[in-house]
């Protein structure tokens, strides 16, 4: 199946002129922490937090690390549409 590269990457969303305009790029890796990070940046008094429900907790039933659940072509799509991010957030 072909998924679309607007599908692969938001990386328009937050640049301009290819370059990222965030103050702060979170990871979903580690989410949780960088929320907890964030809101002392901004000094809330309530700590942020993730809904106890994931939006997308059904989707992925496979929770085998994406290396081995996708084949070597969709690996290297990913690789090439991503490749800013990839770069940005250094994987």
């Amino acid at each position: 199946r072909s998924c679309p590269r607007s599908e692969l990457s938001n990386w328009e969303i937050y640049t301009i002129d290819d370059t990222p305009v965030t103050d702060v790029m979170l990871r979903y890796e580690t989410l949780a922490e960088d929320l907890q990070q964030l809101a002392q940046r901004l000094g809330l008094e309530r700590p942020l937090s993730l809904p106890a429900q994931r939006p997308k907790g059904q989707h992925r039933r496979d929770s085998r690390p994406w290396q081995e659940v996708l084949d070597a072509a969709s690996q290297e799509r990913i690789r090439q549409v991503c490749a800013r991010e990839i770069q940005a957030l250094q994987y």
